[in-house]
């Protein structure tokens, strides 16, 4: 996995993000090697075996944000509350 932007950007092989792996062959066998081969890679790129976490939410808590990568890589946690909070007011 090679990480951009202080490792808030995380690509296997350099160029496909893992939630977006699954079932990407070339990323998951050594068989189909590596694009660049200046760059050591070892098998297995990619795990089918979920990352999960559980969060305990309470009647304070107003909404809960689901989001891809591709949010995260963009916004600060502060940013989307913000967004969130802004369209929930405008209705």
């Amino acid at each position: 996995v090679l990480c951009y932007h202080g490792g808030r950007a995380c690509y296997v092989k350099g160029r496909l993000q893992p939630s977006r792996a699954f079932g990407d062959i070339h990323l998951k066998l050594d068989d189909f090697g590596p694009d660049d081969e200046d760059i050591a890679w070892t098998p297995p790129y990619v795990s089918a075996i979920p990352e999960v976490a559980s969060i305990a939410l309470n009647r304070l808590d107003q909404f809960l944000v689901l989001a891809s990568d591709g949010l995260w890589d963009v916004f600060e946690n502060e940013e989307v509350v913000s967004l969130v909070v802004s369209w929930r007011e405008e209705g």
